[in-house]
This record gives structure tokens, sequence and C-alpha cells, in this order.
């Protein structure tokens, strides 16, 4: 798996302009970068609970809330939305329980996905559907 750049801070350009999307974006940087320090410090192992517990946090609040806001105003790409947050949770149960049983790799593995993620969902997709409902 090869890795992206993670920028180094959180950039303006990112931003959607829809304050709680924005907000719920930082936070997922946030832990990304939490992760990337780790990984690189080699303590990313004992403490990748932490990870997890800030992920779940992220999808408890936030997954749902954007799809309840994008089911308000009529998204017509709603199902194919909700599929990807399935995919992203999915992707980390998978890897919580990689870690669980003790596989090695889960630090790099996970670092990888959530820049994917980060990448492909967040500043592509989520950004794409905003702009079609703002469009509106």
């Amino acid at each position: 798996m090869q890795q992206r750049n993670i920028p180094e801070e959180w950039l303006e350009e990112f931003n959607v302009n829809v304050n709680f999307i924005d907000a719920q974006h930082q936070y997922f940087f946030k832990v990304l970068k939490e992760l990337e320090a780790m990984t690189r410090s080699t303590i990313c192992r004992e403490k990748i609970s932490e990870i997890f517990f800030s992920l779940v946090h992220y999808a408890d609040n936030y997954l749902i809330q954007e799809e309840i806001y994008f089911k308000g105003l009529n998204y017509p790409g709603l199902k194919e939305h909700h599929l990807k947050h399935n995919v992203f949770v999915t992707g980390i149960i998978n890897l919580k329980d990689d870690y669980a049983t003790g596989k090695t790799q889960v630090c790099d593995t996970l670092l990888v996905f959530m820049t994917d993620y980060f990448y492909e969902h967040i500043l592509d997709y989520d950004a794409r559907a905003v702009e079609y409902l703002k469009a509106l």
C-alpha cells in the first residue's frame, strides 16, 4: 500500500462551508494527524485504542448527522453516500479486529485507510455532494 502525503495542517480550502460538516471533517483530520504522529514515534501499537475510540465517536456522531442533512435536502446520491459510510465503518471494525488478534501492521494499514478516506471521501466526495446541494 502506498501512503499519500498528509497535509501538515487543515487548510481553509478543505472547508465546504457547512459548519457542522467542516467541524467534523476537522475532527477526523485531527485524529488522522494523531495516528500519523503515533505511527512515526512507534507508540501506535500501545495507543491505537485511543484512535479506534475517536473513530467510533466520529462515526456515531457525524456520519448519521451528515446523512440526515443530505436526506433533508433530498440529495439524490444519498444511498451511495450511505454505502460509502458503511464501507468506512466496516473497514474500521475489521482493522480493530485485526488489532485484537495481534496483527502487526494494523497501525500502518489504518493510516493508509484513513488517509485514503480523507482524500477520496472528505476532500472529494463530500465536497462534490455539498457543492451539488448548494447549487439547488
